[in-house]
């Protein structure tokens, strides 16, 4: 099975655009369990006091439009992704936010910026999919100003173990994980660069109703070959009739129907 998740040709493909992105982003955006969504989570973390922001890997940009008008008037930020399909969908994304962005593609790991350059920075579920990862931790060290703070959001190991648990069994092997940089592995990453280095949790799962969905987030990957679409949602669907009950502490049905996914997601603040 082919690793796409480190491989700069695979995740220009994958990434050309969001249309892949979107579809794994609608099963948590769907079926969470959190009071607080994951961007205004995200948002939420970032110091208001900040005036000069980059984002790398941006993606579509959702963290920003889906909090557009919470950003401070005294922001600048500056949105970048290796992928100039995501700019434009981030540059369309933003098209009615009353904010002024800066776009432009660039690679983490050689940034176009002079030394000192922002407050604050944020890597979203980006830093696992860098090859030179140690070279960009220290261009995101570099560009920030001495009393600047990295926010870099990632996943924990046992992350959608469930879900993974169901693709092994129809594929015959697990599918490659996202595990260069995680919860578990990423603090000693970034403390090569970085003096003080914290992470928070942003606790939730995920109840899935729709079998549909958990088949939708597993066709938008590389290694999943879509003549296998029957045989996933078979699987899934027998999935979701194992585990009826098994989150109802009562004994009782109340959650007949639906499929639980464990969720590990936390962000790192890394300063000097």
């Amino acid at each position: 099975m082919v690793d796409w998740l480190e491989s700069p040709t695979a995740l220009s493909e994958q990434y050309a655009d969001a249309t892949n992105l979107n579809a794994r982003i609608a099963l948590h955006e769907q079926y969470s369990t959190a009071e607080t969504g994951l961007r205004e989570w995200q948002f939420d973390q970032l110091a208001r006091d900040a005036v000069d922001v980059l984002a790398v890997g941006c993606g579509p940009a959702d963290l920003w439009a889906e909090n557009c008008e919470r950003i401070p008037s005294a922001w600048s930020v500056t949105l970048t992704d290796f992928s100039r399909g995501m700019i434009e969908d981030a540059h369309e994304n933003l098209a009615d936010c009353d904010r002024t962005f800066a776009f432009g593609a660039a690679d983490v790991a050689r940034l176009p910026f002079e030394d000192d350059s922002f407050d604050a920075v944020t890597a979203n579920h980006m830093l696992y999919h860098v090859p030179d990862r140690e070279d960009a931790i220290a261009e995101l060290r570099r560009v920030l100003r001495p009393d600047g703070t990295l926010y870099a959001t990632t996943n924990g190991e046992q992350n959608m173990v469930e879900l993974y648990d169901v693709l092994e069994a129809v594929l015959g092997e697990r599918p490659a994980r996202a595990t260069a940089f995680t919860l578990e592995n990423g603090g000693s990453q970034l403390e090569q660069h970085f003096d003080d280095v914290r992470i928070r949790r942003y606790e939730h799962s995920l109840a899935v109703t729709d079998p549909d969905a958990p088949v939708a987030y597993a066709l938008s990957r590389d290694d999943v070959d879509h003549s296998l679409a029957s045989d996933l949602h078979k699987a899934f669907a027998e999935a979701f009739e194992n585990k009826e009950g098994d989150h109802d502490s009562d004994g009782g049905d109340d959650d007949d129907g639906v499929f639980h996914i464990t969720k590990s997601v936390g962000m790192f603040r890394a300063s000097s």
